[in-house]
């Protein structure tokens, strides 16, 4: 089904694309073994660890791991191979943590960042991809995620 495209993202429903983004603004470099795309996610997290905290969860980060880029969930993507790959696992890995009764605390976004803690193939892209309408941040948006809550109906948050 996905044979002939060369590349997969994910952008959250939400998303308001304000300046033109090209290739090489969010393409993962191949020649580099970078394969997936993710963003910083832009946030003050006042010291705490935004990381998932319980062991039980297979999305469980380590408060000292060597990774402390957290990513939004909001964009990503890559190669078709990868990006299928990751979705596989991020999925298979949230159907685990359900059977056991456990809901990651940021839900998928969590798992996304457990992918990334446990794979060294992704392109960090900058935050100026992960802005949310009603912040007003020191540098300028390529896209801005809008308030789902007042564009849809039915939005359950």
């Amino acid at each position: 089904m996905y044979s002939h495209m060369d590349y997969i993202f994910f952008f959250n429903s939400n998303i308001l694309f304000i300046e033109d983004i090209y290739k090489e603004d969010i393409l993962p470099d191949k020649e580099l073994g970078k394969e997936i795309s993710v963003v910083k996610y832009y946030s003050d997290f006042g010291g705490r660890n935004p990381f998932e905290t319980n062991h039980e969860s297979t999305a469980f980060v380590p408060w000292n791991s060597k990774q402390y880029t957290y990513v939004a969930g909001g964009m990503n993507g890559g190669t078709r191979d990868a990006f299928l790959k990751m979705a596989k696992e991020i999925s298979d890995r949230v159907d685990e943590d359900l059977k056991k009764g456990i809901i990651a605390k940021s839900h998928d976004q969590s798992h996304l960042n457990s992918y990334i803690y446990r794979h060294d193939n992704w392109r960090l892209l900058g935050a100026e991809y992960d802005y949310s309408e009603e912040l007003s941040l020191p540098f300028k948006p390529k896209l801005i995620y809008r308030d789902k809550s007042r564009y849809f109906d039915d939005v359950e948050l």
